[in-house]
Order: C-alpha cells, then structure tokens, then sequence
C-alpha cells in the first residue's frame, strides 16, 4: 500500500503503447519497455491470444496519469507527513501549497545538522530507519510537487 500525493490539477490522461504482460517471456519485451528497440511485430509470437488487455498482439495500450506526483510506502507516507504537519489519519485530504512550504521549510530546517541551526528554535526530526538524508531527498521531491503546482496555477496538494 502506498500514499500518493498529486496536484490537484485536471490535466488529460495520455494513452501510450507499452509491451503487454502476456507477452513478457518474448526476448524483446525488456528492451521495448525501456525504450531501447522498436520490434514491436516479434512480440506477438509470444503473446496470449486469449489476452483481454492486448487481443493477443503484445502491445497494450495503457493511460497515464500525467499530473506530478510524489508516491510513498504507507510508513514513509506517515513519516513525511508528520515531518510536514499532513494529518494522514482520515485517509484522503488536500492541503494548500502555502501551508505545504511552511511544512517544507519546517522540516528542512530540522534536518540540517546543529552547526546550521545555531539559534534556530526547531524539534530535530529523530525517526528509526529513515535517516536524515533519505528525508531530504523526499523533501527535496516535495519541492518540486510544489514548484510544478505553481507552474500549473493550481492551489492545492491532495492525497489518497
């Protein structure tokens, strides 16, 4: 289970063709999955005719979400919206983007080591098994979220 935390923006969803399941066995499947060849034909050898996503042609095609997005494990999800001020309790919520900097600028203040802080009246953020960096790293996709929100005009961050 996982938490994702998306721009509250209603941007269409962009269809695009990927390698079916039923096909993965074909030597060419991980190749056209990363992108890395264009033998679409060799997969349908491999694929299952009776396969309700593809038809048995190997190709699917597959819709995407293109709103930015941050997604977390559910216990990395609690950890970073506590650091935050996210109450995650009632499942789904929004939050808007000024309060989401003011959580930001919180917790990046309180995971900077002590000679950064000298004055700084902050809680240190002590969590068992995520360390500071891995926190920064998560912050650090926070910001973008954020940044991408503004750049949409949008508001808000929801969750689910």
């Amino acid at each position: 289970m996982s938490v994702t935390f998306i721009v509250d923006a209603d941007l269409p969803r962009t269809a695009k063709l990927e390698p079916c399941l039923c096909a993965q066995m074909s030597p060419v499947w991980a190749s056209l999955f990363r992108g890395e060849c264009d033998n679409w034909a060799a997969l349908r050898a491999d694929a299952d005719p009776s396969c309700t996503q593809c038809a048995g042609s190997g190709i699917e095609c597959v819709e995407h979400d293109e709103r930015p997005q941050v997604n977390l494990a559910n216990l990395n999800a609690a950890i970073v919206a506590r650091v935050l001020g996210i109450d995650l309790d009632g499942g789904n919520g929004a939050m808007d983007l000024a309060t989401l900097r003011r959580g930001l600028l919180r917790a990046r203040n309180a995971t900077q080591p002590a000679e950064f802080r000298a004055g700084m009246q902050t809680d240190r953020v002590s969590v068992p098994g995520f360390c500071r960096g891995d926190l920064v790293k998560v912050l650090a996709r926070f910001d973008g979220l954020v940044e991408a929100a503004q750049r949409l005009g949008v508001t808000r961050i929801v969750w689910q």
